[in-house]
């Protein structure tokens, strides 16, 4: 199973603010999906078939992302950049996994994100927070 990684959101920071609980979040989330793929791909059959750890550690992710969902950056432009790069990355991956979108159909969502994500950064860099 692919993973949901957001190694791209916490790489892209310099120097991740300690004071700013989304990273502590982002982190956390990272080392919930990695156990959960690893679950995944060893117990389950590739279908809907999953075992008693399996199925527990997808409530766990979903509960992991709710919470990450309740995180705000606190206001610290290098946890806005983080989190923001997080979302893209996110809605690029559901996207690619979604049976409801036709073959080549633009996602109006993931175009908004692309922006913003961009916007963001170019922020950010301008101001020495993250590497452009």
């Amino acid at each position: 199973m692919a993973g949901w990684a957001a190694a791209p959101a916490i790489a892209a920071v310099q120097s991740p603010d300690a004071a700013d609980p989304i990273f502590a979040a982002l982190e956390r989330w990272q080392k919930i999906e990695t156990e959960c793929d690893r679950l995944l791909d060893e117990e389950s059959d590739g279908g809907i078939n999953q075992s008693p750890r399996a199925e527990a550690a997808v409530k766990a992710i979903w509960e992991e992302r709710l919470l990450l969902a309740a995180t705000a950056p606190n206001t610290t432009l290098a946890g806005l950049a983080a989190y923001v790069r997080f979302l893209h990355h996110q809605s690029a991956v559901v996207l690619e996994r979604s049976f409801f979108e036709s073959e080549g159909e633009h996602n109006e969502q993931l175009a908004f994100f692309e922006s913003l994500d961009r916007s963001v950064a170019l922020i950010a860099a301008a101001h020495g927070v993250i590497q452009s």
